[in-house]
């Protein structure tokens, strides 16, 4: 896979990341941020939240984009650096790999922003809400045991 294939992969990764949080932040796409955020919570008020929960989880959801919204930028922007070290025709192997470790870096911090961020809004729920929420989780997984990978083949077994 060239340099080019790869940053393309990860930008298309970054802009999924980025876009719902920039629409939310901006106020574009035809709806208000506050009715995007809304969405965001169709899984929690399928388990019965009340009005208190809702207004919980809004105001998390608003500090999550808060927090979230600079490391997106700072992705695009590490990325885009990325992108015209890769176009250099001999770039750097120590900045190629700088650059590759700060990705990662931020790539790590949204991932564990976004863990944090999902244990804070389950922890809103009652118990018997949580365990509604489990099992609809499974059901959107799909698969007989709700894993996102039980129909992938067990090791040493082929695809069919």
């Amino acid at each position: 896979m060239t340099v080019t294939k790869i940053m393309l992969a990860l930008a298309s990764v970054a802009v999924s990341l980025i876009l719902p949080l920039a629409v939310v932040a901006q106020g574009q796409g035809g709806a208000p941020p506050s009715a995007i955020r809304a969405d965001k919570l169709a899984m929690y008020r399928a388990t019965g939240i009340d009005k208190e929960q809702e207004s919980k989880l809004l105001a998390l959801t608003k500090e999550y984009e808060d927090v979230m919204l600079p490391k997106a930028k700072t992705l695009v922007q590490l990325l885009s650096e990325m992108q015209g070290l890769s176009l250099q025709p001999d770039p750097d192997q120590n900045t190629v790999l700088s650059k590759q470790d700060e990705i990662n870096k931020v790539n790590g911090d949204i991932s564990n922003e976004r863990l944090k961020f999902s244990l804070k809004m389950r922890n809103v729920l009652t118990p018997e809400q949580k365990e509604k929420f489990v099992q609809l989780m499974k059901e959107s997984y799909g698969g007989a045991n709700g894993s996102p990978h039980a129909a992938l083949p067990k090791d040493g077994e082929q695809g069919k």
